[in-house]
């Protein structure tokens, strides 16, 4: 079942910190228009950008190399924006989890080494995806690796969470964690991650049980 618009506003209101601008609270537009009823306006501001024509047209205007058959062209990067943009508006409205990697040519697909696949990974995961599949056997446990948080992020969340829960009880709703300020959306962030790890070590669990598990004996 889709979400509606309505359900990604309420998420909104859970989530997000008490000074950031919801959607719901948006003025409108100036040429009024009908409610879209799987995207927030905001999402539906972005895509917009995205897909436009003058978007499109800052493509190459800070690289080295000019392309010389015009404005209005797609390239690698273009496309990838258009189709994560496609790909996160179903995902949400289905309330699943894109999946992906940030990937570098030439190093992709079965040419991608063990490090470059663990980057790959690394830069999928800071951009919001959870998990991405792979060509090579070989690229598994890079893969793995990379997208499951390490020690130190597992601690560094677990302290912004502690620390806003503990300023909640005091009634503070953003506290001061060392060099960052903790806000119900950090600590939703950070609480995500927690998550992510947990679910990541059951998964290692798993696999070392079921590694030291005997063969099963043919008939």
């Amino acid at each position: 079942m889709l979400r509606t618009r309505q359900e990604l506003e309420e998420i909104e209101a859970r989530t997000l910190a008490p000074y950031a601008m919801a959607s719901r609270a948006s003025r409108g537009r100036r040429f009024p228009e009908p409610e879209h009823p799987i995207r927030t306006v905001f999402a539906r501001d972005r895509d917009r950008v995205i897909h436009s024509a003058a978007f499109r047209r800052l493509e190459y205007k800070t690289q080295v190399f000019v392309n010389h058959e015009g404005d209005y062209y797609r390239t690698r990067l273009t496309h990838t924006l258009e189709a994560a943009q496609i790909a996160r508006t179903v995902a949400r409205a289905l309330g699943v989890t894109p999946i992906g990697a940030w990937w570098r040519a030439p190093d992709r697909g079965l040419l991608a080494t063990p490090d470059d696949t663990y980057h790959a990974a690394r830069r999928g995961r800071a951009i919001g995806f959870t998990g991405s599949l792979c060509i090579d056997a070989n690229q598994v446990e890079a893969l793995n690796r990379g997208f499951t948080p390490d020690a130190a992020e597992a601690a560094a969340a677990q302290q912004l969470v502690t620390a806003y829960r503990a300023g909640v009880a005091r009634g503070v709703a953003v506290v001061e964690q060392g060099d960052r300020l903790a806000d119900r959306g950090v600590a939703t962030q950070a609480g995500a991650l927690l998550d992510l790890a947990a679910a990541c070590a059951a998964r290692d669990r798993e696999k070392v049980e079921m590694a030291a598990r005997p063969p099963l004996a043919l008939p």
